[in-house]
């Protein structure tokens, strides 16, 4: 599979139990409704695995993968980044995105002037925030309704309108 294909999705973050549990820290949620998910260990090659349960604890997921039974070969996987396809993640509403779209997109006022690229985002709770940078200048851009005016996919622009004080 190509990583192109895939989106990162998470990490394990250790072992659980000594039954090759593993505790992980997904950074969305959109990809519970999944079977299968990639592992690629640091310095390792990716590998598929079903899934065979997922469940919450206090923030991160204790996830358990067939074919993943002992303590040892959960420890082997610590640290590993977890992907699954993109063509798995559920389609979405007119007015949401998923990160991997967004990030790279060029950034353009209304005016028309250039900001720069959208070189990666974090959320904030009530909204994410896009961080975008030129060659001199970094702006953070709030990903709300009264800022982001208009996405264009096809062309890879994303249109601001930003309010005052921000740039």
């Amino acid at each position: 599979m190509q990583e192109s294909a895939l989106l990162l999705i998470g990490e394990v973050i250790k072992a659980h139990g000594i039954k090759g549990q593993l505790k992980a820290l997904f950074y969305t949620s959109t990809f519970l409704k999944t079977t299968w998910v990639y592992l690629k260990p640091k310095g390792g090659c990716m590998q598929l695995y079903r899934i065979a349960f997922i469940r919450p604890l206090k923030g991160h997921y204790i996830v358990g993968l067939e074919g993943i039974r002992s303590l040892e070969q959960a420890k082997s996987l610590i640290g590993a980044s977890v992907y699954c396809k993109k063509t798995d993640l559920p389609p979405l509403d007119k007015e949401e995105y998923y990160w991997y779209q967004v990030i790279g997109l060029e950034v353009y006022l209304e005016s028309g002037k250039y900001l720069g690229k959208v070189a990666h985002i974090f959320n904030k709770g009530s909204n994410d925030v896009f961080v975008v940078k030129s060659k001199n200048e970094e702006y953070l851009i709030p990903a709300t309704f009264e800022v982001i005016k208009a996405f264009d996919w096809e062309r890879g622009v994303l249109w601001i309108n930003p309010i005052e004080g921000l740039l």
